[in-house]
């Protein structure tokens, strides 16, 4: 028996929470109202977030996720129409998305943007200087650094060492650096994905 998928329109999303939490799971960000309520294919992505999706060495030890292009290679096989690829995001997931549209990394993966409740311009991105500082503080507040061996200067061994890290101390040590209201983990320019200033 053959079974043929017509293509279909589908919708990649991501999720808000301030780049501190959120998740897929959460029902605010479930697709299923959504596909049933209309003939779409709904994605949603899972994203690293605080240390474990922002946290910088300042080198190639930390990279950058690559799930976009993963969906754009396969979304076809589900019967999603790759011809036209939207993505949207609500709070900082509307954040991912306005980035992506001047990332070079991103370019011809998607086809149109819907941002709800969040632009990148609502927080000045800064370059990765800001991430690297508050990555040394959790690094060293772990154990995995200190002002003498800085992650800047020896990234693979840090890196390796916060692998090791239990996430629960790694997320504990984070929340204490950073506690709600200071500036969190950010997306912000000067590495692959975005090489310059967005604004």
């Amino acid at each position: 028996m053959q079974v043929l998928l017509t293509e279909r329109q589908f919708c990649i999303g991501y999720y808000g929470g301030g780049f501190r939490y959120g998740s897929i799971r959460l029902p605010l960000y479930s697709g299923i109202p959504l596909a049933a309520l209309v003939d779409i294919i709904v994605v949603t992505v899972n994203y690293r977030v605080g240390p474990f999706g922002v946290l910088t060495s300042g080198s190639h030890d930390a990279p950058g996720n690559v799930g976009l292009r993963w969906v754009n290679k396969y979304i076809g096989y589900f019967g999603g129409d790759t011809s036209r690829i939207p993505i949207a995001g609500e709070s900082a997931g509307a954040w991912s998305v306005g980035l992506l549209a001047v990332s070079p990394l991103a370019k011809g993966l998607y086809k149109r943007q819907i941002m709800e409740s969040g632009s990148p311009i609502f927080f000045a991105a800064e370059n990765n200087t800001q991430n690297l500082a508050l990555s040394q503080r959790v690094a060293e507040t772990v154990g995995c650094a200190s002002p003498t061996f800085t992650i800047k200067e020896n990234p693979g061994p840090v890196v390796e060492c916060l692998r090791r890290v239990d996430p629960t101390v790694l997320a504990k040590a984070d929340y204490l650096l950073n506690p709600l209201g200071s500036p969190p983990f950010i997306p912000q320019y000067g590495d692959e994905i975005l090489p310059a200033n967005p604004h």
